[in-house]
């Protein structure tokens, strides 16, 4: 498959996922909370690790688009409870997934703080699916 940065409102939902959590993620040597005043500098992180990897992949020298976090649908108001819940977590699962494979290109992908967070989110997922099933 080819490599391709996603749209901001694709990367949207893991960023909005990690504020209504506030998920617990590493910045460099710091551990951090995700909230409402750090989902701009998040989105951007997935942002530009997504446009590393294709520059990468594809020998281009593109700049990263700006991210500027927006709730992604319905789906996110209602992450805790509700009939939705599934349908985001789902495609909060996506995202994740999409992106880790658009942005794995380079060598030094699993060492940066995009990986960290986007596995951070996911063993948020994987903790919230396994208590749904559990009950």
């Amino acid at each position: 498959m080819s490599a391709y940065v996603m749209a901001c409102e694709d990367i949207a939902p893991i960023v909005e996922f990690a504020v209504q959590h506030n998920l617990t993620y590493r910045d460099g040597h710091h551990w951090r909370k995700a909230d409402k005043a750090t989902a701009d500098a998040l989105g951007q992180l997935l942002v530009n690790a997504n446009v590393k990897s294709v520059n990468y992949r594809y020998r281009e020298n593109e700049p990263a688009p700006k991210y500027q976090h927006k709730a992604p649908h319905k789906l996110a108001r209602r992450v805790r409870t509700g009939p939705d819940v599934d349908a985001f977590l789902a495609v909060v699962a996506d995202a994740v997934e999409c992106l880790d494979y658009q942005a794995c290109e380079p060598d030094d992908w699993r060492q940066s703080d995009a990986f960290a967070f986007l596995a951070s989110v996911n063993a948020k997922l994987v903790r919230m699916l396994a208590q749904r099933v559990s009950r």
